[in-house]
């Protein structure tokens, strides 16, 4: 068997152990298929793979984040590792390096799934009118997640017909994201949650108003 098909079994035997629980099998795989990297041709490579599909089963976004990093390192037109990457940085709240390599993926290449996050991404930064120009590329290519979020943003603004809008057309799409429907009964709600809230100021404003009123009277005697 060639080294790249020892590596390849090697780490895949290392995911079935992983999924039974069986540590000492996975370790001896692993150790099995790191012994072949010299190798084989794109030997650390295919090792970093195994390895990342095995980290997977693992809670380790350390050792994840490392695999991922050094994959597109040594693959940096690996698109699909620079997208994994970036998510991860940005489940574990490395806002700056998620930003980092969204934006390393050419623009070209870039699906509507990266532009909806790489307008999470700038959302995170504060950096608004970016994020905005990300998530309309999004939803130009038909991404319901990216309108969703985009409701959400003209939602805190108070555009809640716009908010509306975008949200109907979103749901003309087909398997739209769940996220539309949220958006949309937060914009049902926000109008009475916002009369509770003005009723509350005001009761809160009539003592006010009254102490100034008797304060003035003071003043005029």
């Amino acid at each position: 068997m060639e080294p790249e098909n020892k590596i390849s079994s090697f780490g895949y035997a290392a995911e079935y152990y992983s999924k039974e629980g069986d540590t000492l099998s996975v370790a001896r795989c692993t150790t099995k298929l790191k012994s072949h990297s010299a190798l084989a041709n794109d030997g650390e490579l295919r090792v970093l793979r195994a390895l990342e599909s095995l980290s997977k089963e693992s809670a380790n976004e350390r050792l994840t984040l490392g695999i991922l990093e050094r994959i597109v390192d040594l693959a940096p037109a690996d698109t699909h590792a620079r997208f994994n990457l970036a998510h991860k940085h940005s489940q574990v709240d490395h806002k700056e390096l998620a930003l980092f390599h969204y934006l390393k993926i050419p623009e070209q290449e870039r699906n509507q799934s990266s532009w909806n996050n790489i307008g999470v991404a700038f959302d995170g930064l504060e950096l608004p009118s970016k994020s905005v120009s990300a998530y309309r590329k999004a939803e130009s290519m038909g991404e319901s997640l990216a309108m969703s979020n985009l409701s959400h943003k003209l939602m805190d603004i108070g555009f809640l017909e716009e908010a509306q809008a975008i949200c109907t057309n979103a749901r003309s799409l087909k398997d739209y994201h769940k996220n539309v429907d949220h958006a949309l009964a937060r914009i049902k709600a926000i109008p009475e949650e916002e009369d509770k809230t003005e009723i509350a100021k005001i009761k809160k404003a009539q003592p006010l108003s009254d102490f100034y009123k008797k304060f003035g009277r003071g003043i005029a005697k």
